[in-house]
């Protein structure tokens, strides 16, 4: 009985030693992000702040369903007082869309709404699922280009953390 308890004792020790030791790689190998630190920007295609300006959500916040979006967009962003939204991952995959609406332009006098040259607020809400992979992806805000025509398309894309 002697004989066991004297090498138990060492061997429990060691055992329980490198259990924590396990516990402690296992920990760090899964807590690390594998994504690149990269400094996110707000990209525009064929627009600038002079056009369209996103108040919510900020650039890189991290966002949770139902999202409220907000800013000013100049009045030929909108047609008929609407313009799409996009939520994509972090491979481009479309997660929900849906449309950001005009209200009204309390920086002028006339009832003009939408269809003036000046900045017109907006609102919008997006509901969408969270995805499971990277919790990276972009809002893009596109213009309403009721002429379908490529060369008056643009868009403004922010990317967001979920």
């Amino acid at each position: 009985m002697m004989y066991t308890s004297v090498y138990m004792k060492p061997l429990l020790a060691r055992l329980t030693l490198l259990t924590v030791l396990l516990i402690a790689f296992v920990f760090f190998i899964f807590s690390r992000s594998d994504e690149p630190e990269i400094e996110p920007f707000i990209s525009y295609t064929n627009a600038s702040e002079d056009l369209i300006m996103v108040t919510s959500p900020a650039l890189n916040e991290k966002i949770s369903s139902p999202l409220a979006i907000s800013g000013k967009a100049r009045g030929p962003w909108y047609f008929e007082a609407t313009a799409p939204v996009l939520l994509v991952d972090w491979d481009g995959r479309i997660i929900a869309e849906s449309y950001i609406t005009a209200q009204d332009n309390p920086s002028t006098e006339l009832e003009t709404g939408w269809m003036t040259e000046d900045f017109v607020p907006f609102t919008g809400t997006l509901e969408f699922p969270v995805p499971s992979l990277y919790p990276r992806g972009a809002l893009i805000f596109r213009n309403s280009n009721p002429s379908g025509l490529p060369e008056n398309d643009r868009a403004v894309d922010i990317p967001i953390r979920f």
